[in-house]
C-alpha cells in the first residue's frame, strides 16, 4: 500500500493518463470468480483488510470496487460452483446490509473492524454458459476492458455520474450493476502487430527462397567479370604458373630446355661424335628441371616444386575468395541465399568444364611424354655403338631426332606439369564447394527457424473482448488485412527496408551470415527484425478511429447502420435479470470526441430506436457500454431458487460453502419481501 502513495501519485496519474484528478482518496478494485473456493473464500476479506491499511496511512474514505464473476443458474453449471456462488453473494449482502466485520489476522496487531459495506460497487459479469476457451476468453477479455475503461478513459467518470443520478429504491437493500460491452475498433494496434508478423515471415522467406531464374543472368555477368579478375580460366591459371616459374629462374623455362640441348650441339665437334655420355648428361639437366615421366615414379624435379607452390597460392586465394562470395550474397538483399547458391552452382558448372577440358588435355600429354621418353633411349643407347657423327654439317637422321627428343621432351613434361596443377587448383576448389553450400544451409535452417517461430505468434482477433473489427469489406480477419496491405507495397519500398535491415545487421553483427553462424544471436537478431519491421510499417499504415473506418468501409446507410444495432444487442449485461419491471439500464456509446462522434451518436439512435445514448468521449474507440445501475442483490438469479437449493445441499452435507463458521449469515432476501 505504501508503494502506491509514496510521492506524488495523483500528479503522475493525471499527466500519464491526461484525465485530471477524479478523487483524492484511493480506489481499490477487487476482482474475483465466485464459482471456486479462492475467489469466493477471500474476496471480501482482501476488501476490508486494503481498506483498513489505506486508513492506517492516513486516507479516510478509500474505496472498493468488485468485479464478480459468476457462473450461470443453470443446469450446466456444477452444484458446488453455485453452491460457492450463493454463499459468496450472500456474505456480500450480509456485510453490506450492515452487519460489522470484525476479523485478526495478526497477533501482533489490532482485530479489523468495519460496519461499513465492503464494496462501494459491485460489478456483475457472468461467465459463459459453454465451457469453450473463446467463450472463455471473450468473457475474460470483456472484464479487463471495463476495467480499462473505468480506470483510464473519461468513460469511468461518465459511468459514475450517471450512477450518482441514478433513483434510489430505500427498500431494494444491497445492489450490484451487472454489465455488458461491445467494442466496435479501428485495430491499428493489432494490425500492425500482425501485419509486421506476416512481414516478417515473407522477408525471412524472400532471404531463403530458392527461386533463381531471375539470377541467373546478372551472376552470370558478375561471374564472367569475377573469373577474369581472379585468372581462373585456364589459360590465364596456366599462364600465372608459367610466371612463377620464369621468376624463379629468371627466365623462360622454354629458353632454360633450349639451351640444355643447344650446349649439347655446341659441345659436339663439327667431324666429331656424339657421345653418350654427353647426351646421358644433357637429359640429366633436363630431369633435375622437371622430372621423369609421371609412369618412372621418379623425383618431381625442382620446377615442379616451384608450380606446386605456385597451384597452392593460387588455390588458397581463390577458396577464401569462394568464401567471401558465399558471404557476399548473402548480405545482398537482392540476392541473399538464392543467389549464393546460383553463384556457386556456375562456378561449380565452370569448374567441372574446365576439369573436364584440361583432363583430356593432361591424358595426351601424358601418353605423349612417356612416348617421347621411351624413344630417347634405344638412339641414346646406339650412339656408342654406331657412333654417328656429324660430316658435312649435316647431323644423321637419327642423332637429328635424337636431338628433337630432347628439346620436345621437357617442353611436353613442363605442360603435363602446368596442366596436371591447374587441375589441381579446380579441383581443390571444387571440393571446397560442399562447405560453402554448407554454410548457405545453415544460415536457410536457421531463418527457416525464425520465421516458423515468428508464425507460431498468436493473431490477434475480436474473440479476445466483446466486440468487432471494423476491418476493409472482404476482409474476415486481421491476418486478410494484413495481406491486402502488404500486397500493396511496391517493390521498391521493400527493397529499401532490406538495404536498411542490412545495415542495422551489419553494424550490430557483422552482416548476416555472422548471425546465422552464431544461434545464441538469434533471440536478440529476431528482435532487431520484428522492431526494424514494426517500425517501417508504422509509418506507412494509416491512422483512423473507428468512426472514420466505419464510414468508410461500411457507409453511413443500412450496412453502417446494422453493425450499430448489432453493437447494442451484444453489449447486452450477461446477467439475465427477471424482474418486473425490467430493470433500469444506462446506456454509453463511447466515441471521438467532436463531430465523427456526434455523427456516429445520430446513426446509433437512428440504429436503435428509443434508446438513449449517453455520451463518453473515447478517442480510439467505439465502445457501448451498458449497465443495470441499481439491480438488488438479491434479485441475481446466482441468488435464486436453483442457487439456494445447491447451497442448502452443499451445506446439508457438513461441509460449509463458506469460508468462516463464526457468523450468522444473513439469508439474502429483497427488502419488503418474503425470506
Amino acid at each position: 500500500v505504501e508503494r502506491f502513495v509514496a510521492g506524488d501519485p495523483l500528479g503522475k496519474a493525471a499527466a500519464a493518463t491526461g484525465l485530471g484528478v477524479r478523487t483524492n482518496q484511493p480506489r481499490v478494485y477487487v476482482v474475483a470468480g465466485t464459482g471456486g473456493g479462492t475467489g469466493g473464500g477471500m474476496f471480501l476479506d482482501l476488501a476490508y483488510i486494503i481498506k483498513h491499511e489505506f486508513r492506517q496511512v492516513g486516507y479516510t474514505s478509500p474505496e472498493a470496487v468488485a468485479l464478480l464473476l459468476t457462473p450461470a443458474a443453470d443446469k450446466r453449471t456444477t452444484r458446488v460452483a453455485l453452491a460457492n456462488t450463493f454463499a459468496a453473494l450472500a456474505e456480500v449482502y450480509h456485510f453490506a446490509s450492515g452487519e460489522r466485520f470484525q476479523s485478526r489476522y495478526d497477533t501482533a496487531e489490532v482485530a479489523v473492524v468495519e460496519s461499513r459495506p465492503p464494496f462501494e460497487r459491485t460489478a456483475v459479469l457472468e461467465l459463459p454458459k459453454s465451457q469453450k476457451r473463446a467463450d472463455e476468453n471473450r468473457t475474460a477479455g470483456g472484464a479487463a476492458r471495463a476495467l480499462y475503461l473505468d480506470m483510464l478513459t473519461p468513460v469511468g467518470r461518465a459511468a459514475d455520474d450517471v450512477r450518482s443520478v441514478a433513483p434510489v429504491d430505500r427498500l431494494a437493500g444491497p445492489v450490484v450493476q451487472p454489465f455488458g460491452l461491445y467494442r466496435l475498433s479501428w485495430p491499428r494496434m493489432e494490425l500492425l502487430a500482425a501485419i509486421s508478423r506476416r512481414f516478417c515471415q515473407q522477408v525471412l522467406r524472400r532471404w531463403t527462397d530458392k527461386e533463381t531464374t531471375h539470377l541467373r543472368e546478372p551472376i552470370q555477368s558478375w561471374l564472367d567479370d569475377q573469373w577474369a579478375r581472379l585468372e581462373l580460366e585456364p589459360a590465364r591459371l596456366i599462364g600465372r604458373l608459367t610466371a612463377a616459374v620464369t621468376e624463379q629462374l629468371r627466365e623462360k623455362p622454354e629458353a632454360v630446355f633450349d639451351a640444355a640441348v643447344d650446349a649439347l650441339r655446341t659441345n659436339t665437334p663439327v667431324a666429331g661424335k656424339l657421345g653418350a655420355q654427353a647426351a646421358v648428361g644433357a637429359l640429366d639437366q633436363v630431369i633435375k628441371l622437371i622430372g621423369k615421366p609421371t609412369v618412372e615414379m621418379g623425383e618431381p624435379g625442382t620446377l615442379a616444386a616451384v608450380i606446386d607452390v605456385a597451384a597452392r597460392q593460387v588455390l588458397t586465394t581463390a577458396e577464401g575468395h569462394l568464401a567471401t562470395v558465399v558471404v557476399s550474397f548473402i548480405e545482398q538483399p537482392q540476392y541473399r541465399l538464392a543467389g549464393a547458391e546460383e553463384s556457386m552452382a556456375q562456378v561449380t558448372a565452370r569448374l567441372n568444364d574446365a576439369i573436364e577440358r584440361l583432363d583430356t588435355e593432361r591424358q595426351v600429354l601424358g601418353r605423349e611424354e612417356t612416348d617421347t621418353y621411351a624413344r630417347m633411349f634405344p638412339l641414346i643407347g646406339g650412339l656408342n655403338s654406331s657412333g654417328f657423327s656429324v660430316l658435312g654439317g649435316r647431323r644423321s637422321s637419327m642423332t637429328s631426332e635424337l636431338f628433337d627428343l630432347l628439346a620436345t621432351y621437357p617442353k611436353k613434361r613442363y605442360r603435363l606439369l602446368l596442366v596436371s596443377a591447374a587441375l589441381t587448383v579446380y579441383r581443390g576448389l571444387l571440393s571446397s564447394i560442399p562447405e560453402c553450400l554448407r554454410e548457405v544451409n545453415l544460415c536457410r535452417t536457421y531463418l527457416d527457424g525464425v520465421a516458423a517461430a515468428s508464425a507460431a505468434e498468436p493473431t490477434a482477433g475480436p474473440d479476445a473482448e466483446p466486440g468487432a473489427f471494423v476491418l476493409p469489406v472482404g476482409c474476415l480477419t486481421l491476418d486478410a488485412a494484413a495481406d491486402r496491405f502488404l500486397a500493396a507495397l511496391a517493390p521498391d519500398e521493400l527493397l529499401a527496408f532490406d538495404q536498411q535491415i542490412q545495415a542495422d545487421i551489419t553494424k550490430k553483427y557483422n552482416g548476416l551470415a555472422s548471425v546465422c553462424t552464431k544461434p545464441r544471436r538469434g533471440e536478440r537478431f529476431a528482435v532487431l527484425v520484428q522492431a526494424s519491421a514494426r517500425a517501417f510499417l508504422d509509418a506507412r499504415l494509416e491512422h483512423a478511429d473507428p468512426v472514420e473506418a466505419l464510414a468508410r468501409y461500411r457507409g453511413n446507410g443500412p450496412d453502417g447502420q446494422q453493425v450499430l444495432a448489432d453493437a447494442f444487442d451484444h453489449a447486452k449485461p450477461s446477467v439475465a435479470v427477471a424482474t418486473n419491471p425490467p430493470p433500469m439500464e444506462a446506456t454509453l456509446l463511447a466515441a471521438p470526441p467532436g463531430p465523427s462522434g456526434d455523427l456516429i451518436r445520430q446513426l446509433a439512435a437512428e440504429a436503435n430506436p428509443g434508446i438513449e445514448f449517453i455520451p463518453a468521449d473515447l478517442a480510439d474507440d467505439l465502445v457501448v457500454f451498458r449497465e443495470y445501475p441499481r439491480v438488488p442483490l438479491a434479485d441475481l438469479p446466482q441468488l435464486g431458487p436453483a442457487a439456494r437449493e445447491a447451497y442448502q445441499g452443499q451445506a446439508a452435507t457438513g461441509v460449509s460453502p463458506h469460508a468462516r463458521a463464526d457468523t450468522p449469515w444473513l439469508a439474502p432476501v429483497r427488502a419488503g419481501g418474503p425470506a
